[in-house]
C-alpha cells in the first residue's frame, strides 16, 4: 500500500508541474498532450502502440470437418470494441490478451470481458447491435471453454470464417493470424491448451484497403465477426489433413490421388473407398 501511495503522489507532482508549465508557456492542446505524456512515458514509447508482430499463418485447409470428432464453440461470446487500439499487445496498458483483472481498484484496467456485452457466434457484430451497424475497425471477441487433453491426440481450433483479419490468442499466448473473410482455417493449439478452463480471444479488424479482396473501393459492406462456425477438432497425432481426387489427364478410367498428412510416416498404408463406384484400394503414402 505504501508503494502505491508513493507512486500516486509522484504522479500527482508530475502532473502539477506539467500544469504549471502549460499555464506559463501558453501551450496549445497538442503541445499540452505531448508535454503531459512526456512526463510519464519513456522516449519513443507509444500510448496505444501499433502491432508489428509477425504472427504465424494457418496451415493448409483441414478437410472433412463433418467426419471428425468436434466440440462446438458457437454461442455467446463477449465483445469489446477497440477503435483506439487500447488492447493492442505490448501497449502501455499491457494489451487485452493478458486479460488482467482490476482486483485492487487502483490499476489501469478498465475492461472486463466477463461483464462485457454479448454477441452470438456464428454471426457478424454489425447487425446484432444497431450502435455497431456502421462500425469498421478493431474489436475483440472472448469466451472460455473446458477440455481435457489426451495422450496421442491433438486439438485443432477451426474457424469457418472470420471477417476480415483475425488474430487468435489462447490463454494469453498468440496463436496466429488469418486474413480473408470467406474461407475456413485452423491452428493446432495442443501445446497452448490447459486441462480444464481455457480463455480464447480473437482480435478482429473488419476494415478493407487496397490490398484486400474485395478492396475498400467496392460496393461491399464488411460485416465483421466470426461469421461461421467455430469448433475444436480432436485428431490423432498422425492424421490426414486433406486429399485431392481427380481423373487422370487423358483417361476416363484412372484417377490421381493426392493425400496431405501430418505426423504420418512415408510408407503408411491409406485406404481409398468410393462406395458408389465399388472402389476400395489400399495406397501407400509417398508412392507415385
Amino acid at each position: 500500500m505504501l508503494k502505491k501511495l508513493i507512486a500516486l503522489s509522484f504522479a500527482v507532482v508530475l502532473l502539477a508541474i506539467g500544469g504549471v508549465a502549460i499555464y506559463v508557456l501558453g501551450l496549445d492542446k497538442t503541445q499540452q498532450a505531448r508535454l503531459l505524456l512526456s512526463l510519464t512515458m519513456e522516449q519513443n514509447e507509444a500510448l496505444f502502440s501499433t502491432d508489428q508482430t509477425d504472427y504465424p499463418a494457418p496451415p493448409p485447409v483441414l478437410g472433412w470437418l463433418d467426419g471428425r470428432q468436434t466440440q462446438s464453440l458457437n454461442g455467446q461470446w463477449s465483445i469489446i470494441v477497440d477503435p483506439m487500439g487500447v488492447g493492442t499487445p505490448g501497449s502501455v496498458f499491457g494489451g487485452y490478451p493478458l486479460n488482467r483483472k482490476n482486483t485492487s481498484g487502483m490499476s489501469l484496467v478498465e475492461y472486463d470481458f466477463d461483464t462485457a456485452q454479448k454477441i452470438t457466434v456464428p454471426g457478424d457484430v454489425n447487425t446484432q447491435d444497431k450502435r455497431l451497424f456502421f462500425y469498421r475497425d478493431k474489436f475483440w471477441l472472448y469466451r472460455t471453454f473446458e477440455v481435457e487433453r489426451e495422450v496421442g491426440r491433438r486439438t485443432l481450433l477451426h474457424f469457418g470464417a472470420i471477417n476480415f483479419t483475425g488474430t487468435v490468442f489462447l490463454n494469453g499466448e498468440a496463436i496466429g493470424r488469418h486474413m480473408g473473410g470467406y474461407v475456413p482455417f485452423h491452428f493446432d493449439i495442443t501445446e497452448q491448451l490447459r486441462d480444464g478452463k481455457n480463455e480464447l480471444m480473437v482480435w478482429i479488424d473488419n476494415r478493407l484497403d487496397d490490398q484486400t479482396i474485395p478492396t475498400g473501393r467496392t460496393d461491399w459492406w464488411p460485416y465483421g465477426g466470426l461469421t461461421r462456425d467455430v469448433h475444436l477438432v480432436n485428431v490423432p497425432d498422425g492424421h490426414i489433413v486433406n486429399a485431392k481426387l481427380a481423373l487422370t489427364k487423358g483417361a476416363n478410367d484412372l484417377v490421381d490421388v493426392r493425400v496431405m498428412t501430418t505426423g504420418m510416416e512415408k510408407g503408411t498404408p491409406v485406404t481409398l473407398k468410393i462406395a458408389e463406384l465399388g472402389v476400395s484400394e489400399t495406397l501407400t503414402l509417398g508412392a507415385k
